[in-house]
């Protein structure tokens, strides 16, 4: 249109949604009709799509362009808003999706070799923003562990958060030895096996595999602490199961419940001993990795620290009431 050639942008997007709008309720009354109406609906919704996308609206841009692809399955530039659309919100793995379907498309067309070099450029382009997206990540990362996540410079109430991930509180019927089953009897760590422990814990979470795990999961989560600690267990048992096995546990959550209870006799001590506070520290600000300040600081609105039960990783609504 006039609009979109001047440059015009905001008001071909009205004229192209105002058309989006009035054809959506038509339904021809014939094939040849109706074929004829997804054409030209298709091509509202293509424009519209680019329009969306010349203005950052990125999610109506996908919807139009997903309009236009389901009118006309065949038409290789629907796809292509599509693609473009999908990068544009970051969803590039879709896009190549969509790069698929245009190769599908274009099978016996004349401009086959145009097509291709078209979708061979966007694929280049959608590995280019992965590799600088997985660079920055790193980049990202690296930095928290050399500023943030391993500082020893903690205040006192931040000693001992969740050393370990289990978030259920152990009943007290599971903490009771049982004469008819060895396996349920409490397993006991020496001084010097709790700090090893925790120190090859430690090592095991300042993995940068992990840490990019850990910093993608709180990305995804959006930085809600119940969400990333919910799923954090699941993220940090296949590290922890050779260290269970070599410490005498069972290479399950089991086993990271049993290392918990093991530990905690050590860490609700009278007196902690200096070595295993600091270890604990260290395994913790690993174990959370970019979310440690978050999880760790007392809240504005709180007046007292976290209570014991908290930072060892226990679910405060689970306490009795």
């Amino acid at each position: 249109s006039d609009l979109w050639e001047q440059g015009h942008w905001a008001e071909a997007y009205v004229s192209w949604r105002q058309a989006d709008d009035t054809l959506r309720p038509f339904k021809a009354a014939d094939k040849e009709n109706g074929q004829l109406l997804s054409e030209l609906h298709g091509a509202v919704a293509k424009n519209l799509s680019q329009a969306c996308m010349k203005l950052g609206y990125w999610q109506e841009a996908v919807k139009a362009a997903e309009i236009a692809s389901q009118l006309c399955p065949e038409d290789h530039k629907a796809w292509f808003r599509l693609a473009c659309a999908l990068e544009g919100l970051g969803r590039l793995d879709e896009a190549e999706e969509c790069l698929h379907k245009i190769d599908e498309c274009s099978v016996g067309r004349p401009d086959r070799t145009r097509i291709a070099k078209d979708t061979q450029a966007k694929r280049e382009k959608l590995q280019a923003l992965r590799d600088r997206e997985q660079a920055s990540l790193k980049k990202t990362v690296e930095k928290a562990l050399a500023r943030n996540v391993f500082s020893e410079e903690r205040e006192d109430h931040q000693i001992h958060p969740a050393v370990l991930p289990a978030k259920t509180t152990p009943t007290r019927e599971s903490l009771e030895e049982s004469p008819k089953s060895p396996s349920s009897v409490p397993k006991h760590l020496t001084r010097e096996g709790a700090k090893d422990l925790l120190l090859e814990l430690r090592d095991a979470y300042r993995d940068t595999t992990f840490q990019m795990q850990i910093f993608k999961l709180a990305r995804d989560v959006h930085g809600e602490k119940e969400l990333f600690l919910a799923n954090l267990s699941k993220l940090a048992l296949p590290l922890q199961k050779p260290i269970l096995e070599r410490f005498g546990f069972q290479p399950s959550e089991k086993g990271v419940k049993e290392m918990k209870q093991a530990l905690q006799a050590h860490l609700h001590a009278a007196t902690i001993d200096e070595d295993i506070r600091r270890a604990a520290d260290e395994t913790t600000m690993a174990f959370y990795g970019v979310m440690y300040d978050k999880l760790t600081r007392v809240d504005d609105d709180i007046d007292s620290p976290p209570s014991m039960e908290v930072r060892l990783g226990r679910d405060p609504r689970e306490q009795s009431e």
